[in-house]
């Protein structure tokens, strides 16, 4: 990850794509970007890879989260990883939720969605489903549990059902 948010952020919103070169992936990022668009298919409420502009201290800065959805009561933003949740989660902490508060003045909750799990995850925080990954943000809404996704959530749970349930 190369950019985090430095001190306050002064201002944030959504924008188009920002002039920064198109590369074409290969390897395990090619695979992590194939996981990313499967996972945004089985979730179709959320935007998919929304450009977002800020600015903090060190200056104007953009991100691009996996996934987002924006409803009256919070924001969700969920970040894709074929094994690595502690580089989702950091990725959520340090940049999508102050972003994405500052942009939209609501609360932002996150969750990394993972194909492999490691040994290194903590057991307490991991979910088979969104419906799952909604229980554990009601007890704990700061954190960010982990969803293990194969490419077919277990409980078809829509994650607009799992939002107003959250909220409810």
């Amino acid at each position: 990850m190369s950019r985090v948010v430095a001190g306050k952020i002064f201002w944030a919103r959504p924008c188009p794509r920002p002039p920064i070169p198109k590369t074409r992936p290969r390897g395990a990022k090619a695979d992590g970007l194939r996981y990313e668009k499967l996972v945004a298919k089985a979730i179709p409420e959320a935007k998919h890879g929304p450009w977002y502009e800020f600015q903090d201290i060190n200056g104007r800065g953009y991100c691009q989260p996996d996934l987002v959805v924006v409803q009256r009561e919070g924001v969700l933003v969920l970040e894709c990883k074929l094994s690595n949740y502690f580089e989702g989660l950091q990725q959520i902490e340090r940049l999508y939720k102050p972003v994405l508060f500052a942009a939209y003045k609501r609360p932002v909750y996150g969750i990394v969605v993972v194909k492999s799990l490691r040994s290194d995850i903590p057991a307490r925080i991991i979910c088979a489903s969104l419906d799952g990954a909604r229980d554990l943000l009601k007890l704990t809404p700061t954190g960010v549990p982990v969803v293990h996704w194969l490419g077919r959530f277990r409980a078809p749970l829509s994650l607009q059902e799992a939002l107003e349930r959250k909220f409810a």
